[in-house]
């Protein structure tokens, strides 16, 4: 072999295009020396499934900038042999030396290396992995057989177990791949194939095209049987590739990926740089999509879209994740983050994409309306007590899978709508267009970005920026106001929210806030809160104030009572938009103690006409948390019939049944409302889901893929033995993964304490993501957190195999999810530092805050709660009563 691969080397060199222009090494963070980098890389590639490991041969074109004898890479779990180093016609033979505890090996030469140019090859042999770190393989069942399947997942420093190589993202090189595969099977990577050969009866050596300069965690290779759909746009192949079978249902994305390209190749004002854009959809579950620079990885869940059997929430995924990795082709690929401390320049860039480019393709869906939820999420990490800036110290790769989190992602996305809000749409597209100009091919920090946009707008953006970027949080604004000649002086005050009340600023934000009143709603007035408390003049008097206009700020707004009260009688000329931020910011502020909650529960009483989607799921998860603390108390059966008299009217006027003009959000609102009434014991909801399924199950009706998750999410809390056997069987049967993940969904949520039991030990045996999806549905909708405990307590061994070190990372910090009771926390956490590493620790700890979190917000808003609903019942009672 190894002769045959030297002479490959020779073959590959004739493939090679011109050299690609200097690559700009910056001085970042990292372990690797700054004394030697790579320019290009030739690898070939022997994996052998059967011994779960690949052998191949590397050459590397490196630079030496300082005299050193020294040669530092990343390797991990990897034999090296055959290592040398040639200059000119000098070559010179090397011995590999590792450091396993810092994934390195050196190579230390008999004399010091010069500035210039050197070759250093060898051959390795690395680990096949059977999960989704470097190079796995995976296998997905075809018409009764086991296909296997081999992915790279290398993000954020996985590369290194495949091949050798500097596993850090400021070192950019330019690749050329070639693999041995089967000749019945598909290779894809990066660039196009240039050349396929036959090698031996059976197998084929695949030759890709020389990749422009980039980094090594965006390198891609899968092999494995596939079929696909094809077209073009402006000479750039476009493939949708899926397992046999199943390339039908990637239309929706490859008609989707045509108008992405157009609309980012003009709203960035930089071409998509490829030739090809692949996207594959993978049965096996790697952890979401990969934005691998021209060979994007998706679980198929999460890109393939069936008009027959998918749902429409399903299609709005689609679209959204789609527009997600597509604009990583620019934001991450084209140019790529220096350090993993400025991971947020592209994962939240990536995140508001997403939903700019929906808003673009499809505005009837009103994408901002659905990320509200996002905000959500990100806003309750941050005004927790261990919450971290957007750009968080990362001191080393094994740091970096902690930065993957909704702070960076979802608040870092509001920021950037908030700051393009402020420059206004055009100063900033041009300021993105000049920092993707300025830094195609390279790496970037956040200076390069506020630079471009300084200078595209005519602002200052740094100072700005850097109190939402550098410090963990986000601004609570206290608004009053006065009348005063016709005018009003409203005083903004800042203080940071958090859920333990707290005044203390480290640094006052510099807050861009938009105020409008609702005599006069499309004419908001900017201001820029950037000291503790400012004054401002408003023009007029007449009307509410609002001090979130078009809801662009991520910061939460505490209004006196008087403009309070305002708002609310002015409710139905507040944007859609804006009265969500009311009841969010309502909740808010009963849950940080600020306002009492039965102020929150006479707001809900009184939105009767409200027919929002969006204002209603933030309703629905408040009333799901208050829910979740009264699971084994006295007051859950009346606090679950006053949300069904709640909530019973707006199903009544949604109906069961969708129309053929529908609105998205009508759908998703239906949706929400049945899972809800069916979770909270209404009868005829209950009924006539058990009725639907009946009838889908004997053929007589379909069951609608948008009533589908509802239906059976149902049906499965309340089954029986028999009913769980159906649901089991119509789950193994699916073939699409939706249809699949719906029906398992529906037996993990049994209520039954035996069915629960058998759903644990079916857990077990699932895939990682599966498993997770399943102890966390068993622990929190099923409401069986202690079984799934101590279920996972006692099969730790089994779990360990299973999920690896996620198993305190992620799965126990799931199951913790249904607990109320704070004794849950410190074990939790002595498990995760028992036997854990530092990650996982991290995570377990942020899981048991939020677990104290919820057991004080039990004992504080319980007593409140209980008595405000049996009066509120009592009252209705006693008017039914006088009405007859």
């Amino acid at each position: 072999m190894r002769t045959w691969l030297t002479h490959l080397l020779l073959i590959l060199a004739a493939f090679e295009v011109s050299a690609q222009e200097k690559f700009i090494f910056e001085n970042t963070p990292g372990k690797l020396p700054k004394t030697v980098v790579p320019r290009h890389y030739v690898i070939h590639l022997e994996p052998d499934l059967e011994q779960m490991s690949m052998e191949g041969v590397e050459g590397v074109e490196i630079e030496v900038f300082k005299p050193s004898s020294q040669i530092v890479l990343n390797a991990v779990e990897t034999e090296i042999w055959n290592a040398s180093l040639a200059h000119g016609s000098s070559r010179e033979e090397l011995k590999p030396q590792f450091d396993a505890a810092n994934q390195l090996v050196k190579f230390t030469t008999s004399m010091p290396l010069q500035p210039g140019s050197y070759t250093l090859s060898f051959s390795f042999r690395s680990k096949i992995s059977n999960s989704s770190h470097g190079l796995f393989a995976q296998s997905y069942d075809l018409r009764g057989k086991a296909e296997p399947l081999l992915v790279t997942q290398f993000e954020p420093a996985d590369a290194r177990r495949a091949f050798p190589c500097w596993d850090e993202p400021s070192y950019r090189a330019t690749f050329q791949l070639s693999v041995k595969i089967l000749k019945r099977n598909t290779a894809i990577s990066n660039m196009p194939a240039v050349a396929e050969q036959a090698f031996g009866n059976d197998q084929k050596i695949v030759i890709f095209g020389r990749t422009p300069p980039m980094a090594s965690y965006l390198v891609a290779l899968i092999c494995g049987k596939l079929e696909w759909l094809e077209d073009q746009i402006a000479g750039i192949r476009l493939r949708v590739l899926t397992t046999p079978g199943k390339k039908e249902l990637g239309e929706f994305a490859l008609e989707n990926t045509k108008k992405l390209l157009e609309y980012y190749n003009d709203y960035f004002g930089v071409k998509y740089p490829l030739p090809k854009l692949d996207q594959i959809a993978l049965p096996v579950n790697f952890g979401g999509a990969m934005e691998n620079w021209g060979a994007i990885t998706y679980n198929e869940n999460l890109l393939l879209f069936d008009p027959a059997n998918s749902s429409s929430a399903s299609q709005e995924q689609a679209l959204t994740v789609l527009a997600h990795e597509v604009a990583h082709q620019w934001f991450g690929d084209l140019v790529t983050v220096d350090w993993w401390d400025n991971l947020w320049l592209s994962g939240s860039f990536a995140t508001w994409m997403e939903r700019k480019a929906e808003e673009h393709l499809y505005p009837q869906w009103r994408g901002w309306l659905r990320a509200c939820e996002d905000r959500e999420r990100a806003m309750f990490q941050d005004a927790q007590e261990n919450s971290h800036p957007i750009r968080q110290p990362i001191n080393g790769e094994e740091e970096a899978l902690e930065a993957f989190d909704d702070i960076t992602y979802c608040k870092g996305q509001y920021f950037i709508r908030m700051l393009e809000g402020f420059l206004g749409d055009d100063a900033f597209r041009d300021g993105i267009r000049l920092y993707l100009k300025e830094n195609q091919f390279s790496n970037a920090n956040a200076t390069n970005l506020w630079n471009a946009l300084e200078k595209s707008s005519g602002r200052s953006v740094t100072k700005l920026a850097s109190t939402w970027i550098e410090q963990s949080g986000f601004p609570l604004v206290k608004v009053t106001a006065e009348c005063l000649n016709k005018n009003r002086v409203v005083t903004l005050e800042q203080s940071r929210f958090s859920f333990e009340p707290n005044d203390n600023i480290k640094q006052p934000w510099i807050i861009p806030i938009g105020i409008l009143s609702t005599a006069d709603p499309h004419r908001p007035r900017y201001a820029l809160l950037e000291k503790i408390t400012e004054n401002f003049d408003f023009p007029g008097c007449d009307g509410a104030l609002n001090a979130n206009a078009d809801s662009f700020g991520f910061y939460r707004v505490w209004y006196d009572p008087d403009l309070l009260s305002r708002l609310g009688r002015d409710w139905n000329h507040l944007s859609e938009e804006e009265r969500v931020d009311f009841v969010s910011d309502t909740w808010a502020m009963v849950m940080s103690n600020r306002t009492p909650v039965t102020s929150y529960l006479t707001l809900l009483d009184r939105l009767q006409s409200e027919s929002s989607y969006s204002v209603w799921h933030n309703v629905i998860q408040a009333l799901a948390m208050i829910d979740r603390l009264e699971r084994g108390q006295s007051g859950r059966a009346a606090f679950q019939a006053f949300v069904c008299t709640l909530l019973g009217p707006l199903f009544q006027r949604v109906g069961w049944d969708a129309k053929s003009d529908e609105e998205l959000a009508t759908k998703l609102l239906r949706s929400d409302l049945i899972q809800t009434l069916g979770a909270f014991g209404d009868r005829v909801a209950i009924d006539e889901a058990f009725r639907r399924y009946e009838e889908s199950r004997k053929g007589q009706a379909e069951l609608a893929p948008d009533l589908r998750r509802a239906v059976t999410g149902v049906v499965g809390r309340y089954s029986s033995p028999t009913i769980y056997d159906e649901l089991h069987e119509s789950a193994q049967q699916a073939s699409l993964p939706e249809p699949k993940q719906d029906f398992y969904h529906a037996i993990e949520v049994a209520l039954d304490p035996d069915l629960a039991k058998r759903t644990l030990q079916l857990a077990i045996t699932m895939s990682p993501a599966e498993s997770n999806a399943a102890f966390s549905a068993v622990a929190v909708a099923g409401e069986h957190a202690e079984l799934a405990w101590e279920f996972a307590k006692n099969h730790l061994d089994d779990l360990r195999a299973q999920h690896n070190e996620k198993i305190w990372s992620d799965l126990l910090p799931k199951i913790a999810e249904g607990f109320n009771a704070s004794g849950y926390a410190d074990e939790l956490v002595q498990l995760a530092r028992a036997q854990g590493s530092a990650e996982s620790l991290v995570k377990a700890k942020a899981a048991a805050n939020q677990l104290q979190f919820r057991a004080k917000l039990k004992d504080h808003l319980l007593p409140d709660v209980d008595d405000w609903v049996l009066k509120k019942l009592d009252a209705r009672v006693q008017a039914a009563a006088n009405e007859h």
